[in-house]
């Protein structure tokens, strides 16, 4: 299956994108960066990735904003969103969780978690159409 799973990664800081990007082709993923979320959204109107993962803290569009944006349209909603970041207050978690993300991880990031969380998010929309949101501390 993942040799077919295309991953949008939104994420301003060059470094992090490459490792996730690294991250994300060793376990045979497709992956495309963009480094902000008005760039996404471009992308997004040209492509539809299986999933999306996206910082939240980004200058402009913020990763809150840009799920909102993406679940708000009727095109792009069913896409599933993955909001890795490193604000982890209780608070954050639960505004990303209404902005429509189908997961909510933190940084530092345990690559294993991540990749079973974008199984599941997928299995989700597969099996289900809609998915659970849920929220995972990665330590």
């Amino acid at each position: 299956m993942e040799n077919h799973v295309n991953i949008l990664v939104v994420e301003d800081s060059p470094v992090q994108a490459l490792k996730l990007k690294n991250d994300l082709k060793k376990n045979s993923y497709h992956v495309t960066v963009t480094g902000s979320g008005e760039e996404a959204l471009t992308y997004l109107y040209n492509n539809k990735p299986n999933v999306i993962i996206s910082d939240i803290v980004m200058p402009g569009i913020d990763g809150y904003q840009l799920c909102r944006q993406i679940k708000s349209d009727e095109i792009l909603k069913n896409i599933p969103v993955i909001l890795l970041t490193q604000l982890s207050d209780p608070k954050d978690v639960i505004r990303g969780l209404k902005c429509g993300a189908d997961n909510f991880l933190t940084k530092p990031y345990n690559e294993s978690f991540l990749i079973s969380r974008i199984k599941s998010v997928l299995n989700n929309r597969m099996n289900k159409g809609n998915g659970n949101a849920s929220y995972i501390a990665a330590s």
